[in-house]
Formats: structure tokens, C-alpha cells, sequence
């Protein structure tokens, strides 16, 4: 019983997976974008792996913000429809410093909105971005879930040097969100319901917000 739940899970984790849905890609993944580059921020390249290999990135040369206010210096992101609530947005990338400034030098990406008159509000400043030049590990994803739904989302720069972004990707979910549905709506009914919140009987079921197998 104990092997077969196993495999029931790894199949269902497996539908998760192909039921997400790819909001914002960089790089642009067929026809999937969702980006614009801004101000000073440009279409770049950096290099990592102890600065022996080049890949693309979105250099964020300067900060995002005067006072508070936009300077026009950051990554657009935008899909259609806008961004919701549970939406997740994962970020790599690096600098590139060398040995003697790594005290004084770093950067990150940081997740903000802007208001109509250029106010900026961070949501999420990820961790510093690994110094391309002196480590061989590969840049490092983080990932942020959203909170409240978004007409647009904007990238900017935290720290003192160039930080070059070489992954945005943004996804939604939809099978995770159909079992917080379900088990939202069956609360104590006694009924059983699958991962689509349909009723039924044998396979992964939920009941009264548990999930088993039968």
C-alpha cells in the first residue's frame, strides 16, 4: 500500500508539473517573453563558471529608484490578463568582481511595483547573485510567490555593481490550486473528490481536506 501511494504521489506531482503554465520567460522560450529592458538596463552577456563561460543576460547597471521614485532603470514584466495571486517568479544570476573589491561590491535583483505616479514598493529582494569571476557554481534560482494580483511587475537592481539577470521565469499553477479548492469547498461533507474537484471514488481522492488513496 505504502509503494503504491508512493507512485500514486510521483504521478500526481508529475501532473503539477505539466499543469503549469509559463507566464514570462528570459531567455524567451518560443514565442514566450513577457520582458522589456528600461533606462540604462540592457540586453548583455556575463560570464560565469570562474569567468570561463559566456552566457546571455539583462544587465541592471544602475539602481531602480531616486527617493523612492523611479528612475526608469529596471526589467517590465507583463502577461495578459495581468499577474495573480499565487503566481510564481523565479530569478537567477550573477556579478562579476573582482577578488580585491568582493567587500565592497555586490548586487541582486529586487521584485518591486510602481504606482502611477513612479512610486516604487519592493515585494522581494533575493539573495546576492554569485561573483561569476571567482565561483564555478552555476548561478543560483530563487523563487518568489506572489501575494496579490498585479497589473505589471518591474525588476531593479540592489547593490553597488552590475547584476545580470540569466533567468526570469514566471509560471501559474492549476492542479495545486484545484486541491486547495476542493478543500476549501468539501470541508466536513464526507464526500470524496478528485485533484479536479470532481466527486469520486477510488484513486487519490480528498476527503474532508485529507487526501488518500483507494
Amino acid at each position: 500500500m505504502k509503494k503504491l501511494f508512493t507512485m500514486v504521489a510521483m504521478a500526481f506531482m508529475a501532473v503539477c508539473v505539466n499543469a503549469q503554465t509559463t507566464l514570462v520567460s528570459y531567455p524567451t522560450q518560443g514565442d514566450i517573453s513577457g520582458w522589456k529592458v528600461s533606462g540604462t538596463t540592457t540586453e548583455s552577456t556575463v560570464k560565469i563558471h570562474t569567468n570561463k563561460d559566456q552566457v546571455n543576460a539583462l544587465k541592471l547597471a544602475n539602481g531602480y529608484t531616486t527617493d523612492n521614485v523611479s528612475n526608469g532603470n529596471h526589467i517590465e514584466l507583463t502577461c495578459e490578463g495581468g499577474f495573480k495571486t499565487g503566481d510564481v517568479i523565479t530569478i537567477a544570476g550573477a556579478v562579476s568582481v573582482a577578488e580585491a573589491d568582493v567587500a565592497t561590491k555586490r548586487a541582486t535583483a529586487v521584485i518591486f511595483e510602481m504606482d502611477a505616479d513612479g512610486k516604487c514598493t519592493p515585494l522581494k529582494q533575493f539573495s546576492d547573485f554569485i561573483n561569476g569571476k571567482l565561483s564555478e557554481d552555476n548561478p543560483v534560482e530563487e523563487s518568489y510567490t506572489l501575494e496579490k494580483d498585479f497589473d505589471k511587475l518591474y525588476i531593479g537592481r540592489d547593490g553597488k555593481t552590475g547584476a545580470f539577470v540569466t533567468k526570469i521565469l514566471v509560471t501559474r499553477g492549476s492542479a495545486g490550486t484545484a486541491i486547495e479548492s476542493v478543500k476549501a469547498n468539501v470541508e466536513n461533507n464526507g464526500k470524496t473528490y478528485n485533484v479536479g474537484g470532481r466527486v469520486a471514488t477510488k484513486g487519490l481522492v480528498i476527503k474532508n481536506g485529507k487526501k488518500y488513496v483507494k
